[in-house]
């Protein structure tokens, strides 16, 4: 039997919108319907100040980008 399940494809992995759905064992095939920007209330580093203030352009993309890899880790399903 065919199923749909819905999710948001980020850096190579798909985010599914609700796991606890998804079968334990099956076939899959991918559809990639469109091209999202992100949700616009993920913060940056920029948003902060403090020790923050002083870090260099550089150094602040750096760490949020580690701090983006941290997050999909984090948000993705087991």
């Amino acid at each position: 039997m065919l199923q749909a399940f819905a999710g948001v494809l980020e850096n190579g992995q798909i985010i599914w919108e609700e796991p606890k759905r998804l079968p334990k064992h099956a076939k899959v095939v991918v559809t990639v319907l469109e091209e999202i920007e992100p949700a616009e209330s993920a913060r940056t580093l920029g948003d902060f100040n403090g020790i923050w203030s002083d870090m260099d352009d550089k150094d602040k993309e750096s760490l949020e980008q580690h701090i983006k890899k941290i997050r999909n880790e984090w948000e993705r399903p087991i």
